[in-house]
């Protein structure tokens, strides 16, 4: 997969534009085009005046030239974005676009032919303050395209991609390499799955009958597995990335959290599954887990045509 067109929401702070630095190397390795965007936001005076008062808000909104001084601001922000931040040899345009912020995104997203939105969240805890409605959470339930989440400035250096030997979860293998590349980045294949129990004295009634084969029915599975994952991780390694494999049973959702923890993982690639997108994530999915909990950088990709509208 390569990222042709990207887009960047920025919102006028510094945080927001962390997105800019990632986004900008990798649209430069894929030789592809930047957008950077801005959602004016449009403040009545006295509403907020009211609000603070504990009154009825007075519904009058600012006289219009007020409105098209938030615009004009709006252009002349990303103006000095775009000649502050564009390298020479990439394409970059700006747009400003009125409307709700998050359907604003994915509605731009959309109209632009945006392969990638790169964004950038609040702190270091995971998504636990924003999941239930946040700007970032809207559009990755509404966006058709692949999401990457930034949540610090620091570099791509360690990339994870969790597995579970669907070709669903494959579908994160190959935007995560074009990342790999990018940034140069060392990539580790995580094969997770819920530990099965075999009960102990079958295996070694098993091994009883046939030396050594209880041993080999309780350790197939992890065998299976490795196996599976050097495949997938052999044609990359010859191709010059720094490509490991790791197999790990206990449930997913922590075990790739605590294995990013350790492993000081810069970001995790994950599939979203099903075709209610992410309707399920407050509901306990595996991957809301995994958005609320990590603290690093996420790459989220979606099976075609599944967003929520």
């Amino acid at each position: 997969m390569t990222f042709k067109r990207i887009l960047v929401p920025l919102d006028g702070s510094t945080l927001a534009e962390q997105a800019l630095a990632p986004a900008i190397k990798l649209a430069q390795h894929v030789q592809g085009e930047l957008i950077v965007m801005r959602v004016p936001v449009y403040v009545d005076a006295r509403v907020q005046t009211a609000v603070a008062h504990d009154m009825a808000p007075v519904a009058t909104m600012w006289p219009q030239d007020s409105i098209t001084s938030v615009y004009e601001e709006a252009q002349e922000y990303l103006a000095h974005i775009v000649e502050r931040r564009k390298p020479a040899d990439l394409p970059m345009r700006a747009l400003v676009v009125d409307g709700d912020r998050a359907g604003a995104i994915v509605d731009t997203a959309v109209s632009e032919k945006a392969d990638l939105i790169v964004m950038s969240t609040h702190g270091r805890t995971g998504l636990s303050r924003w999941v239930f409605g946040s700007v970032t959470e809207r559009v990755l339930r509404g966006a058709d395209c692949t999401a990457l989440i930034v949540r610090t400035p620091q570099p791509l250096r360690h990339i994870l991609v969790t597995l579970d030997g669907s070709r669903l979860a494959e579908r994160a293998l190959a935007p995560a390499l074009t990342l790999a590349r990018a940034f140069e980045s060392k990539v580790t294949l995580l094969r997770v799955s819920e530990p099965i129990e075999i009960d102990p004295e079958i295996i070694e009634q098993i091994g009883q009958a046939e030396w050594g084969l209880g041993e080999q029915l309780s350790s197939a599975p992890l065998r299976n597995e490795e196996t599976y994952l050097q495949n997938l991780a052999a044609p990359q390694q010859h191709s010059g990335l720094d490509v490991q494999t790791a197999v790990v049973s206990r449930p997913v959702a922590a075990a790739i959290l605590d294995f990013s923890e350790a492993q000081r993982v810069d970001l995790i690639a994950m599939s979203t599954h099903g075709r209610s997108g992410l309707r399920r994530w407050v509901y306990g999915s595996i991957t809301e887990k995994v958005m609320r909990g990590a603290r690093c950088a996420m790459l989220i990709i979606r099976p075609p045509g599944n967003a929520l509208r």
